[in-house]
């Protein structure tokens, strides 16, 4: 399962905001996870790897990010029109990753979403990358974002439709 955390403080852009910490989700959780209804293809790119012609590390979060907002978009919510109205925003205030296996250039690849965690003013998404029609997961990971006033900078509700398409996941 997963375990909880405390509540934590953050400083954006000079105003703290006080977190609940939603439950933390396992290697295991995110490899193990049912297909999900939504994927996010991703081809890996020339500029993706590195020296050890593998894709470099924080590219994996771009994939994530990638994801996010496809996943928002499959919903009906587009991320690119709520921050240029600045409704609300969703900045990041964790982010991490486990590489289990190698994605190299030309690879073809599928960024799922397969778990998320919905509190009053946060949100944490579980990611799973896999590789190929054999479904290799290459990498894992989650990301936590606070739900912010963009004049204010104070974290404010879910929006209801981002709640109801994140609670299509388990």
């Amino acid at each position: 399962m997963h375990r909880s955390l405390p509540v934590v403080k953050r400083v954006c852009r000079g105003i703290v905001l006080s977190v609940p910490r939603i439950a933390v989700f396992t290697v295991e959780e995110l490899r193990d996870a049912p297909r999900p209804e939504y994927g996010h293809p991703v081809e890996v790119r020339f500029q993706d790897v590195d020296g050890a012609a593998i894709v470099f590390y924080s590219r994996f979060f771009e994939y994530f990010h990638d994801a996010f907002a496809g996943f928002l978009g499959h919903h009906g919510i587009s991320l690119a029109e709520a921050v240029r109205s600045g409704e609300w925003l969703a900045p990041l205030v964790h982010a991490d990753a486990e590489y289990l296996s190698r994605l190299r250039f030309g690879d073809s690849a599928v960024v799922e979403l397969v778990r998320a965690g919905i509190g009053r003013t946060s949100l944490r998404v579980g990611y799973r990358i896999v590789r190929g029609p054999e479904r290799v997961v290459c990498a894992v990971g989650q990301t936590v974002h606070v739900v912010v006033d963009r004049q204010e900078w104070r974290p404010r509700e879910v929006p209801a439709e981002v709640r109801l398409a994140f609670e299509t996941l388990p």
